[in-house]
This record gives C-alpha cells, structure tokens and sequence, in this order.
C-alpha cells in the first residue's frame, strides 16, 4: 500500500464522528429494540389482618335519688338554706351530712354571735369596718351583701323561721354582735328543729365526693359515699355547704403553711377536710384567699377561747415578755402572734379589777360554756410560778408597764398598749394559757352576690352554689368576731331562694 493510500483526510474524520453520534442517537430512541429492557413483573400481595377486640369493664352505675335541691353539709350555712329553699315553695330539699350527727359542725361549738348591721352601726359603717379588719382584701360586692341583710336575716327572719331567742342586748359580744342564748350548741338546736319540723331529710354519715355534671357544664347533684357505698343525689340546684379545709394538714402545708399545720392545734371540728373544695376545682371554679386562716385563741386542755379577756391585761411569752398590743389586736391576731414565740405558748395576765371589766359575755363562753380554766394566784411569782413563765422577766415586764400607763394608753414601751391600758396591781391575780388553735379556712371558691360559684372567667357555674366557710372573698388576715356566722346566715339565706328560683323555673 502506497503512502497515498494510507493517507486520512479531515474531511474523513469528521464524518466518521458525525456517523458514530447519529448511531448512538438512534440505538436511544430504538434502544428497546436494540437492548431489550427487562419485562416489568407486578406482584399482588393479599394481607389477612386479625381485630382483636377490648371490651372495657365499667363498675356499674350506682343508685341514685332525684331531688329538687341537694345541700352538702349541715351547719348553719346548709341548714338555713335549706330552710329558705323551703319557705320559698321547693318542699324536695334533702341535705347530706359527712359527719355521724348533727352536731358535726363548726357552727355547734361557736360562741353563737352574728357580725351584723343595727341602726345605730348602719351598713355604711359595716362595710368599712370590714374592709379596715381585712386589710380592704375583702370584696366590697359580697360585704356590701352582708351589711344590707345581715340584720334583717338574723334578727328577724331566724327567730320567724326557726325560733331562734338571742340574749338580752346587754349580754350581747358587742353592740352589733348579738349572741344565741346557748351559744353554738343551742343555736343548732333551734336549726335542726326547724328543718325537722319541715320534713327535710338530713342525711348522716354521707360524704359527697363529685360534682354530678353534664356535657354542657351544668352541676346535675353529687355522687356520695353514703354507708352502704356511692349514691347519686341527682338535683336541679347543688348548695355546698361543708366548710372549710382546716383538718386537712396536706392541704394547710400546702396552701397556708407547714408551721400552722403542725404548730397550732386544731379547734374547728375534724370533718373539714376541703371537700369543696376538691369538688369546685374539678369543675374550675375560681378559689381566693387560699393561705388565709382564722387562728383563734385557745386554750390547749378545754378548747376554750378566752379572747374577751387580754384586752383587760396583758399577754406575755413564757419569758415573761409582750410580744402584741393587747388594747388594739384581735383574738385571731393573738392566736397567731402566739405561733412565733417560744415553743408557740402565751400567757394572758389580769388582775381583780381587770377580770372585772371582761363582758359577762366572754366570761359565761369561756367559763361556763366552755369550762375554761381561769388560774388564780395571791402574787405575780405565785402566777409565774403555777405557769413556769420567767418570774423577774414577768415581773419586770409588769413593773415598766404599769409606769408606761397614762390615761388608758402607754407611753415609752414597746409594744405599746393602744387601749384599756390600767396598772396591773390588785390581787387576786389571774392567768389563762392559750395557744393558736385554727378554727376555719378563710378561702375558698369565690361567688356572686347570689352565691352562684364563679368560674375561672368569673362566670357563673349552672347550678351550683357555694355558702358558709367553704367561700372565699369575705375575710383576709382577720375577721370581725361573728362574722363568719353572720355569713352562714346571710349567704344561706340568698342561695336557698335563688335556688328554688331557678328550680321553680
């Protein structure tokens, strides 16, 4: 072969290229029939699935009972509504009572006055008054209630009701606190009778433990742990009535403090375990005044209060020292000044002319009421040493009092002595032992003048009431001495009649 013959021109070369593109361009146009693709295979997968089905086992219903109004507690509060209910044409009223009488209550073992307005403390002068004692925490709404229709309520609706007598007015806890002759004991009696004598059944030892309610929110009655197991009180209108949450130390550690549960004793009744309040909670009810308490003055061996006599003497430690002003402070306010002193123990002091000027009111409610032990001495070391207080510190402490006194007040001590100062110096001498005893809780779910319960949005709950010490809004800090009463009466009095309103249609 010549080199001629070997020769490649470029014009060659290009047009192989050109062929070789065009190759590759039609084998992927025809590339399935060029290089056949593998044949797609479709797979019919058949699943079996196997329903296990889980059937739920529920307790069965429990009975129930349908009733026009249900009342949970029976104290003051419950029974006075359910005795406005009645009068207020509902006749199927029934009340539940967690406590195995009556008399399980804290209204049963109160001195029996009601805090209420009169013409010559008009209701004007109630409100600030209230409002001055609760640090102006109270609810003007709810006290303004109270001081409009706390006198007619108590003087003259209960004794037209339920018979109620109280004592002559010179006997009275103040100007504007009449008491019951009898005090709390009798003051139930006359309540009892009353529901009795209308045929309102009174359920004992029936703990109501849930509020019954519907789809849309309204309160349907409650469920209750009777004798006999769950019952359903099925009602048109629920009034809950059953206190406050003072026997209840998980709830006083948690919502007041772990001092109060363990250091004061308790000097309410022991079935107020805050069953209300677990109840109202449940349904969100709005719930104020959680850490308030009422710490009375008690003495720890009777359980009597001897709150009307400090103001005539003083209260000292067992050092022998005043830790309050005795002229200006109130028993509650004593009952929980005792708390920070040593080992938690006070020690009131009068002597013959200041056990004198202590009402004949206190004196028959701690004395005779209450059996309270009333300590008699010819000396201050004798009364020192009866009590194991410091005798040079009393004496001391007597000593500098008795010089500070001017014209009923002190001058140059600290605490001073506001009011009823007098020089302590006439035997016999007198001592009375108290410690802080909680009586009632100040709060509870918050309602509106008509005592409906409020929800979280401070509207009202369908259906459900709440009265008595179960409430809160009333009283912070302090309370006026029968005030809480007072409230039993007044709020009662207000639910069970727009109870039956509502009922009635």
């Amino acid at each position: 072969m010549s080199n001629s013959e070997k020769k490649v021109t470029r014009r060659q070369v290009l047009a192989a290229i050109s062929s070789g593109i065009a190759g590759l361009v039609v084998g992927g146009i025809v590339g399935s029939q060029a290089f056949p693709k593998a044949e797609k295979v479709t797979e019919t997968v058949t699943t079996t699935t196997t329903t296990t089905q889980t059937t739920i086992v529920k307790p069965p219903e429990p009975p129930f009972e349908e009733h026009e109004i249900v009342i949970v507690g029976a104290g003051m509060a419950g029974l006075t509504a359910a005795i406005a209910a009645y009068e207020a044409g509902v006749k199927d009223v029934v009340v539940l009572e967690k406590g195995p009488s009556v008399y399980s209550c804290n209204s049963s073992v109160s001195g029996g006055a009601f805090y209420i307005s009169t013409p010559e403390f008009p209701p004007s002068e109630y409100v600030k008054a209230v409002m001055r004692i609760t640090y102006n925490k109270a609810f003007p709404e709810l006290i303004e209630v109270l001081a409009e229709k706390s006198y007619e309520t108590v003087l003259e609706w209960l004794p037209k009701v339920a018979g109620v007598k109280f004592l002559p007015k010179e006997k009275w806890l103040a100007p504007n606190a009449p008491g019951v002759e009898g005090g709390g004991p009798k003051l139930m009696e006359y309540m009892v009778n009353a529901v009795k004598a209308r045929n309102i059944p009174i359920i004992l030892e029936t703990k109501a433990v849930s509020l019954l309610v519907s789809i849309k929110g309204e309160v349907l009655g409650v469920r209750a742990l009777t004798k006999d197991g769950y019952k359903d009180f099925k009602a048109k209108a629920t009034i809950l009535a059953c206190g406050g949450f003072q026997a209840n130390q998980e709830m006083v550690v948690n919502y007041i403090s772990p001092k109060v549960a363990y250091n004061s004793i308790l000097r309410g009744l022991p079935n107020n375990t805050g069953d209300g309040h677990r109840m109202v909670s449940e349904v969100r009810a709005k719930q104020i005044f959680m850490d308030q308490y009422h710490g009375a003055t008690v003495q720890p061996e009777t359980y009597a209060n001897p709150g009307g006599f400090f103001p005539q003497g003083i209260i000292v430690n067992k050092h022998g020292k005043r830790f309050i002003d005795e002229g200006v402070a109130t028993y509650v306010e004593a009952g929980k000044a005792a708390l920070d002193q040593p080992d938690g123990l006070a020690y009131i002091i009068l002597d013959a002319e200041g056990f004198k000027r202590v009402s004949p009111w206190w004196r028959d409610y701690f004395l005779v009421q209450y059996k309270g032990k009333l300590t008699e001495a010819n000396s201050i070391e004798e009364l020192a040493n009866i009590f194991g207080i410091n005798v040079e510190g009393l004496k001391k402490t007597i000593e500098d009092f008795n010089n500070a006194v001017r014209d009923g007040y002190t001058e140059g001590i600290t605490p001073p002595k506001s009011k009823n100062a007098y020089r302590i110096e006439t035997p016999p001498f007198y001592g009375i032992n108290y410690v802080c005893g909680i009586t009632l809780t100040f709060g509870g779910p918050l309602t509106d003048k008509y005592a409906r319960v409020l929800d979280l949005e401070g509207t009202p709950i369908p259906r459900l009431y709440a009265i008595g010490e179960l409430t809160g809004g009333f009283f912070f800090e302090n309370y006026p001495g029968g005030g809480s009463l007072a409230r039993c009466a007044v709020f009662g009095k207000i639910a069970g009649e727009h109870a039956a309103s509502i009922v009635k249609g």
